[in-house]
C-alpha cells in the first residue's frame, strides 16, 4: 500500500505529521516544539485508537457498521450573511 505524508510546523513550532493511503486518513501526530509526542491517531483493523499523552488518557473505538450513501450529497448554499474576511491568527 503506498502512502503520502503530510507534515509542517504551526505557529508555536508543534510538529503535525499525517499518513495518507488511497485518500484515507492512516494516522496523525503531535510533537512539542522540542520534539516530544504529544497526541496521535492511529487507524486500527476496524476503527481508531486516539492518545493524548498529556492527559495520559487513550480512546479507541470500532466502526461496527457501514452503508454507502444512497444519491450524491447536496452542494450546501451560501448563506446571504456570509462574509469572507482574513483568517484570524489569534493571541500570541
Amino acid at each position: 500500500m503506498e502512502s503520502q505524508t503530510l507534515e509542517f510546523r504551526d505557529q508555536q513550532d508543534r510538529g503535525w505529521s499525517s499518513r495518507w493511503a488511497r485518500g484515507r486518513l492512516i494516522s496523525w501526530s503531535l510533537r512539542s516544539a522540542a520534539g516530544e509526542p504529544l497526541a496521535s491517531l492511529q487507524r486500527e483493523e476496524n476503527g481508531f485508537r486516539l492518545q493524548d499523552r498529556r492527559r495520559r488518557l487513550e480512546v479507541q473505538w470500532r466502526e461496527v457498521a457501514a452503508e454507502p450513501l444512497r444519491k450524491a450529497l447536496e452542494k450546501p448554499e451560501t448563506p446571504s450573511s456570509y462574509r469572507q474576511d482574513g483568517c484570524f491568527a489569534g493571541a500570541g
